[in-house]
């Protein structure tokens, strides 16, 4: 299992969060919790370093500074192919277009320290985790699970009658966890 997987592991785990059965109930809140804290991680390491933050934070203020103005004066947005963005005034566009790339020039350091972060968070992204999950054994999951439910949490699920497996593992800034313990019945 990727990093990536951590989150999609927990969105499943919160849809299976009103299932019933102490053994199955157990392994989602160990396995949630140690979820949450990879995520944390990994959240820790997309956030904005303070450079990129303040250059943002001007690209805003320039961004309303030249939009048009909606019927209660405040900067207009529309909705377009590649989202939410500011309308600008067209008698305004040259000179916000001219002030933008001289924004950028300013803080090039810090839209290429940002470039550079975001790269290599998608290359942690794609790295092996080493997170273990708490595993729970198929006899075990609720009668009430649907296949939406189980295709999400399917990663911390053991079959007797597959072949042993390793808990799949998430790795995290060299932190190591516990190995996950697989129940024999």
């Amino acid at each position: 299992m990727q990093n990536r997987d951590v989150f999609t592991l927990l969105d499943g785990l919160n849809a299976v969060g009103n299932l019933t059965g102490v053994k199955f109930v157990y392994a989602v809140a160990r396995t949630r919790q140690r979820l949450e804290r990879a995520a944390a991680t990994l959240k820790e390491a997309v956030s904005p370093l303070e450079a990129f933050e303040t250059y943002d934070r001007a690209r805003q203020d320039l961004c309303q500074e030249n939009a048009a103005k909606d019927e209660q004066g405040r900067p207009a947005q529309a909705r377009g192919p590649a989202g939410i963005h500011w309308v600008i005034e067209p008698e305004r566009q040259e000179a916000f277009d001219a002030a933008t790339v001289a924004l950028m020039a300013e803080h090039r350091e810090a839209i290429a320290g940002r470039d550079q972060q975001l790269a290599d968070y998608e290359k942690l992204l794609d790295e092996e985790s080493d997170v273990d999950l708490y595993l729970v054994r198929k006899e075990d999951l609720p009668e009430a699970i649907n296949a939406g439910q189980l295709i999400k949490i399917i990663a911390m699920v053991h079959d007797e009658d597959e072949e042993p497996r390793k808990a799949p593992t998430l790795k995290l800034a060299g932190k190591r966890g516990r190995k996950a313990k697989k129940k024999r019945g």
